[in-house]
C-alpha cells in the first residue's frame, strides 16, 4: 500500500470545520445547523497501486464512504471496478487493515455505510486490474448526518465554454435522482457538447466527475445521488472551434 497524504482529522460533525488543521479542508453544510463534516480525498491511481488515507473520528456517528470519481488521463470517466476498503491503519501507519470492503465503480451513492465509534480509521482503494495509466480518483467521506439547505429545485445553468475548456456550477441536493438536460447551445454549427455530473472539491472549486456524456440538444444525463453537494459540468468534447453558449436545465430533489 501507498499512503498518499498526512493523517486527515475529521472534526466533530457539530463543530465548525475551522477547527481542523489539515491539507484538505473539510466542509460543513449550510442552513439548519451543521450536522456533518464532508471530506474529499483525491489523488492519482496507477495500475496495481493501493493508495490509502488515515483519518481520526472524535465520536460515534454515521460514516458514509463514496468512491465517486475515476477518470483517465484526459479527464473522461472510467467504468473500471476497484476495491474500496474501510479499515484501521496498520501499526506502521502505511497500510489499511480491512474491516469491510466492496467492489465498486464510480457513483454518487455511498458504497460503504457504517456507524463508527471514536478512533483512527483508514480508507483505501485497490486496482483490480482495469485501471488505466494516468488515472485520477476521488473519494468522499461524510461523517454525521448530511443535510440539504435548498430542497427540491429546478434551475437553469446558462454560460459559455471555450475550445478545450470547461465550466461548472455546484448545487445542494437531497437523496434522489439528479437530471441535467441540455436545452440549447449555439452556434448552430456545433453538434454536441460534453455534459457531466460530479461533486465539488473541498475548496469549492472544480468538479470531480462521476459520469459524462457527449450530448446533443435535448439530451439528458440522470444519476442517483446521496444528500450532499454536487456539480454539473459542461465541457468541450474535442470538437469546438469557437466560444459556445449553452443552457442546461438541472432538476434535483
Amino acid at each position: 500500500m501507498t499512503r498518499l497524504s498526512a493523517v486527515i482529522l475529521l472534526c466533530a460533525g457539530v463543530v465548525s470545520a475551522a477547527g481542523c488543521n489539515n491539507s484538505s479542508t473539510p466542509t460543513t453544510p449550510t442552513g439548519g445547523g451543521a450536522t456533518s463534516v464532508t471530506q474529499v480525498l483525491s489523488a492519482s491511481l496507477e495500475p496495481g497501486e493501493t493508495p490509502s488515507f488515515n483519518f481520526t473520528l472524535p465520536g460515534t456517528a454515521a460514516l458514509r464512504l463514496m468512491f465517486g470519481s475515476l477518470v483517465d488521463a484526459s479527464g473522461f470517466p472510467q467504468t473500471s471496478s476497484v476495491t474500496l476498503v474501510y479499515g484501521i491503519p496498520t501499526t506502521d501507519g502505511l497500510g489499511c487493515q480491512s474491516l469491510t470492503q466492496v467492489s465498486a465503480t464510480a457513483a454518487l451513492k455511498a458504497q460503504i455505510s457504517v456507524v463508527a465509534s471514536s478512533g483512527q480509521y483508514c480508507v483505501a482503494l485497490a486496482d483490480t486490474g482495469g485501471v488505466a495509466a494516468g488515472s485520477k480518483f476521488a473519494i468522499r467521506i461524510i461523517y454525521g448526518t448530511a443535510t440539504n439547505a435548498t430542497g427540491a429545485e429546478t434551475f437553469t445553468y446558462a454560460s459559455s465554454v471555450l475550445p478545450m475548456g470547461a465550466t461548472s456550477r455546484s448545487f445542494e441536493s437531497s437523496e434522489g435522482t439528479v437530471t441535467a438536460t441540455v436545452e440549447s447551445f449555439s452556434p448552430a454549427s456545433v453538434p454536441t457538447l460534453g455534459l457531466a455530473i460530479g461533486f465539488q472539491r473541498n475548496d469549492g472549486t472544480g468538479c470531480e466527475v462521476s459520469a459524462a456524456i457527449t450530448a446533443s440538444r435535448g439530451t439528458a444525463l440522470s444519476l442517483p445521488v446521496d444528500t450532499g453537494t454536487y456539480c454539473v459540468r459542461v465541457f468541450d468534447p474535442g470538437t469546438l472551434t469557437d466560444v459556445t453558449t449553452f443552457s442546461v436545465k438541472v432538476v434535483h430533489p
